[in-house]
């Protein structure tokens, strides 16, 4: 799966890297859901107590880090939680 945008103006990616108007970014979500550097050796395992720290209070990531919600999260999904309240999970 690929997830198409386009530029309207010039601007910045995170990483430093420029975009002109027009240029078209190309990406894919479901890998990079998998990469090893942003999850952990066990990228590819489901391992909700990920979003715990030790004491089992829940940890809110980045949204930018979730690439498969386009920056929001899905009310179906547990991640949604973190959008709600820092805490909101905390009892996962």
């Amino acid at each position: 799966m690929q997830d198409v945008k386009y530029c309207f103006s010039d601007d910045t990616l995170p990483d430093g890297y420029a975009v002109k108007k027009g240029d078209m970014v190309n990406y894919q979500p479901y890998q990079m859901g998998r990469m090893k550097f942003l999850w952990g050796v066990d990228a590819e395992e489901f391992r909700p107590e990920r979003w715990l720290d030790d004491g089992g209070v829940f940890v809110p990531e980045s949204p930018f880090k979730f690439t498969a919600f386009q920056v929001g999260c899905d009310i179906r999904s547990p991640c949604h939680l973190q959008c709600i309240s820092p805490n909101a999970g905390s009892s996962m």
